[in-house]
């Protein structure tokens, strides 16, 4: 405290001193002359509780209680007060300034002199109002207060402690920023509040941008087995950025190989250049590019660069492939090829595009196919798909081909110049594959699955209902306790609410404290989400708030109603490390009270009072509290929610029955988020898919995974609350990935192959091209087998192993069993088979094409209803923290009731908006 310096400020306070005196003096005798009770004026004069304050002139006298009238004391100190000592950063702190006199009494602050304040470090505040901060910047601080008129200033500053607030931000550091597969990588959370102050202590959790087979998190260690860039975030609860670190996982050391001949043909030409295609991988099934393999063939052979083989003598030539270099546990890793040369060749060549060749070419495109034929007896006539075609001197042919999208046939059929009984014919089939774009095998596929939340799913404006909407969980939680608790603390910390003296003629006459007591929020109150451009906007009215209050010098209670507040705030839905996040836009949010109602009038000085409190620091205090609560608990409610869209459960590994029924085929299922848009129709979540083999075994080289024209993302509207569209390109995917697993490369005897054949018949069969799906309608989906050979020995037709080349295109029904795909009534449309190196009579022809139906009516039942054994359909989890409120907390809120429905890219799954049974 600062004493008095000089005597002018004394002077003036004893001079007015001597005029109350005066003043008193004939105010005394004024108010006994004016009363004409029987008393002869000793009567109280309106003490408030007293038995006449309820006297019909109780309203109009405003009488005040009795007062002792002393002259004013002189202020001599300045005195600091903090409602607490410790404050949390970006809580506004209110200063209250008191004088005081020389035994340590307040004194009344005078008309016309205003405190202010002084504060240090300067940078550890905002200046809000006059007596009001904002503290910023955690550590020790002071502030005092000052009278510069007085020239009093508070010489023992109040002490205050600035704590870290709420969290705000978190950055991720990572140990590292590059591992090998199957290593681990641990993050370290730093957490800050919005001024940039670190929050100790607080609880963080680590999240990565994808999930699936292969992604692992234990508290704040990340462990990948699958190669790829991931973003790695911590996460803390009321954080609003979240600052995640890039982690690069690479291939582990090579551990194994896979090797395939290109064109993979039981019979090459002398001179014919064929290509040795090897894939390394590593333990986890990621591709080692960096690993050197070395050919050797025995005979030896011409080489025809790193890889590549011609010979110019008939025989049978093995090439061994080997992993040079470095390899997991020192393993040899070696595997090798037979290549059968036979100078006569085969009758019919495929030249361009080879059998099993993969094309960049859009449906309806003409690409000009090119084929050789050869004969001792020489060629007489050649057709291609029935056309007559002109062969060249050198045995070359061409005809033009308008292709389809996936698999494309061309059937070519030959006779030798011989005449009579001695013409013979021969025929063969070449397959390859067509698209104009392309998917990465072992990438995501962005926009994969789609879910389209429509308006209804968010809010179908009925309460009454089960819970149908994301607005029925934000209404549950709005008419919750939640907010009337919120509001009671913070009442509670504000008390007391107003304080002061009631002044008379410049003089206090009596000291008056106003103090929250308690509160109520009867409600009903009604919420609302509506889809807006890039995000959601909620509104809110929040019915029957009523406040107890109370004058405690007179213990006289006052309640103060609010009939209701309304309120609407925006907030942006997107994705933020790979998730998606809902939050507040600041400058949307408003709230306004309605009709406020005091339940105490007549008391004169008391009515002027509690109206400044209720207009002022009551309302905006119970709007600040409706606004608060909307940006954390109404938003946090709705962040959980978005950010809880479950997708953990649908990446994962699944296993294929192979063929052969010898054991399944593990495929990893990897899945992100890819996209989000938000727009007044609907919202729609973009899910990205990757699908890879556990063990590669085919190495032949591939443009990707055929997707058909369009857009990824479901763009048709549903016309439903909510649907899930899953693009063809995902079985697709799933088909290439159990292609490259070896799952269509089997040795297949009777008794797996689902018919009933003789004792002892066995197929080799060998698939160059992956399968290819395209959807008809909503109801029907084709799939194309292509460039197949089969070595088929069937006893009783042919003992001895025959070679055939194979093409099929199947139609299948589709239907739907929960989210489970059922494609049934299977039926082969299209079926191309032709004899390598000899000529079959009509029976044995019939006999073969028989069989061959049965067989490929077995590989594709096999091919579509164990490819994908659910529709990766994602939902919306319900936050255990949401159990409070009664609601059904670690259920899904999703698609109930679903229908299948389709377009010419995506199965539609779409129904009600509901909890999942």
């Amino acid at each position: 405290m600062v004493r008095l310096q000089g005597s002018a400020t004394f002077a003036r306070w004893r001079t007015r001193s001597v005029t109350f005196v005066l003043l008193l003096a004939s105010a005394t005798l004024g108010l006994a002359s004016g009363c004409g009770d029987d008393d002869g004026g000793n009567r109280s004069k309106g003490i408030v509780g007293e038995a006449d304050a309820g006297t019909e002139d109780a309203g109009t006298d405003t009488a005040l209680p009795d007062a002792d009238f002393e002259a004013p004391a002189v202020p001599t100190s300045v005195e600091t007060v903090l409602a607490s000592t410790t404050v949390s950063a970006g809580t506004p702190i209110t200063v209250d300034c008191q004088l005081l006199d020389a035994e340590g009494g307040e004194v009344e602050i005078p008309d016309g002199v205003e405190p202010t304040l002084v504060y240090a470090p300067e940078q550890s505040f905002i200046e809000e109002s006059a007596l009001s901060l904002v503290p910023t910047m955690a550590g020790n601080a002071t502030v005092s207060c000052q009278f510069p008129d007085l020239s009093l200033a508070d010489d023992t500053p109040a002490e205050l402690t600035i704590e870290a607030g709420a969290p705000h931000t978190v950055v991720t550091a990572l140990d590292t920023n590059i591992v090998t597969a199957g290593d681990s990588a641990t993050a370290t959370c730093d957490v800050f509040d919005a001024y940039g102050n670190e929050v100790e202590g607080a609880d963080t959790t680590v999240e990565v941008d994808a999930s699936g087979a292969g992604i692992a998190v234990d508290d704040h260690t990340v462990t990948i087995t699958k190669s790829g860039v991931y973003t790695v975030s911590c996460t803390a609860d009321g954080a609003s950025e979240e600052r995640g670190q890039a982690l690069e996982v690479n291939p582990s050391l090579p551990a194994a190989l896979a090797i395939s001949k290109v064109p993979d043909l039981p019979f090459y030409d002398t001179g014919q250049v064929v290509d040795i295609a090897t894939i390394v991988t590593d333990e986890y099934g990621n591709q080692v590019d960096d690993a050197f393999v070395s050919f050797v063939s025995n005979p030896s052979g011409e080489t025809f660069g790193h890889g590549r083989f011609r010979y110019n003598q008939e025989g049978t030539y093995t090439v061994t492939a080997t992993v040079d270099g470095e390899t997991k546990d020192d393993m040899t890793l070696e595997q090798s090829v037979d290549i059968v040369v036979n100078g006569q060749g085969p009758s019919i060549e495929c030249v361009s595009p080879t059998n099993g060749a993969m094309r960049d070419a859009a449906p309806g495109d003409t690409v000009t196919f090119e084929g050789r034929v050869n004969d001792a007896q020489g060629i007489g006539e050649v057709t291609v798909n029935n056309s007559l075609v002109t062969v060249a001197s050198d045995g070359t042919f061409q005809s033009d081909v308008t292709v389809r999208f996936g698999i494309n046939f061309v059937d070519i059929r030959a006779t030798d110049a011989a005449t009579g009984e001695y013409k013979e014919e021969n025929s063969t089939t070449c397959a390859f594959l067509t698209a104009d774009k392309w998917g990465a095998e072992d990438q995501h596929m962005s926009d994969a699955v789609s879910l389209w939340v429509d308006q209804d799913a968010v809010d179908d404006g009925n309460y009454g209902d089960p819970l149908d909407s994301l607005n029925d969980v934000l209404h549950t939680v709005l008419n919750s306790d939640g907010l009337r608790d919120q509001l009671h603390q913070s009442m509670l910390a504000a008390n007391p609410l107003t304080e002061g003296c009631v002044d008379v003629l410049g003089f206090c006459t009596y000291r008056y404290k106003i103090m929250y007591r308690g509160s109520r929020i009867d409600g009903p109150h009604d919420s609302s989400l509506t889809l807006i451009q890039d995000g959601l906007r909620l509104g809110a009215v929040i019915r029957n708030v009523e406040i107890d209050l109370e004058e405690t010098n007179l213990s006289l209670d006052v309640s103060v109603d609010v009939s209701s507040l309304t309120a609407s705030m925006d907030a942006t839905l997107d994705l933020h490390n790979g998730r998606p996040r809902l939050q507040v836009r600041p400058s949307t949010v408003s709230v306004t009270s309605g009709n406020i109602v005091v339940g105490l009038t007549g008391w004169g000085w008391l009515d002027n009072i509690l109206s400044s409190l209720v207009q002022g620091t009551l309302r905006s205090t119970v709007e600040d509290e409706v606004e608060s609560f909307l940006k954390t608990q109404v938003n946090s409610t709705l962040d959980d929610l978005m950010s809880g869209l479950d997708i953990s459960g649908l990446g994962n590994s699944f296993d294929i029955p192979r063929l052969d029924g010898n054991g399944s085929l593990s495929l990893d299922f990897g899945v992100n988020f890819s996209s989000l848009g938000v727009n007044a129709t609907r919202a729609l979540f973009g899910l990205g898919t990757v699908f890879e083999p556990a063990n590669t075994t085919r190495a032949t080289p591939s443009l990707g995974v055929p997707m058909p024209q369009g857009q990824n993302l479901l763009t048709a509207d549903p016309q439903r609350a909510i649907s899930a569209g899953v693009h063809i390109g995902v079985l697709n995917h799933v088909l290439h990935a159990l292609w490259r697993g070896g799952l269509f490369d089997a040795a297949v005897s009777d008794s797996a192959i689902g018919g009933t054949f003789p004792d002892g018949t066995v197929l080799d069969i060998q698939t160059g091209l992956p399968p290819v799906a395209a959807l008809q309608g909503s109801d029907k989906v084709v799939l194309m087998l292509g460039a197949m050979r089969m070595s088929i020995v069937y006893p009783g037709l042919f003992d001895d192993p025959v070679d055939v080349r194979i093409g099929a295109v199947a139609r299948s029904g589709v239907q739907l069993n929960g989210s489970d795909l059922s494609f049934q009534n299977i039926q082969l449309n299209e079926l191309y088979f032709s004899p390598i190196g000899i000529n079959l009579d009509a029976d044995s022809r019939a006999v073969l094409e028989s069989f061959l139906q049965d067989v490929l009516q077995n590989v594709i039942d096999t091919s579509l209803n164990n490819a994908l054994p659910a529709l990766p359909v994602p939902s919306f989890e319900i936050p255990t923290s949401l159990g409070t409120y009664g609601l059904p907390a670690g259920s899904d809120l999703g698609i109930v009731n679903p229908a299948l429905g389709g377009t010419t890219t995506h199965f539609v799954l779409k129904g009600a908006f509901g909890v999942i049974p």
